[in-house]
């Protein structure tokens, strides 16, 4: 249990100095839209979409399996 403890607290560092460093404000354009944000909160979301897609993706191929498509 401590050993968890541990490195949840090392991950967290890591976050912390990666997310000062990397706290410059970036202009992000998509089609007509346009907002600025620090580098690290585009990295961020950028890998939370990541994340997501491919969980869903991952369920969806999993139903489709189970149903014998």
């Amino acid at each position: 249990m401590k050993s968890h403890l541990i490195v949840a607290l090392v991950v967290f560092l890591l976050m912390l100095i990666f997310a000062v460093q990397n706290s410059e404000v970036v202009p992000v354009k998509f089609l007509f839209w346009s907002v600025a944000m620090s580098r690290a909160m585009l990295l961020f979301l950028v890998f939370a979409a990541g994340l997501g897609s491919g969980w869903l993706l991952r369920s969806f191929l999993h139903i489709r399996s189970r149903r014998g498509a």
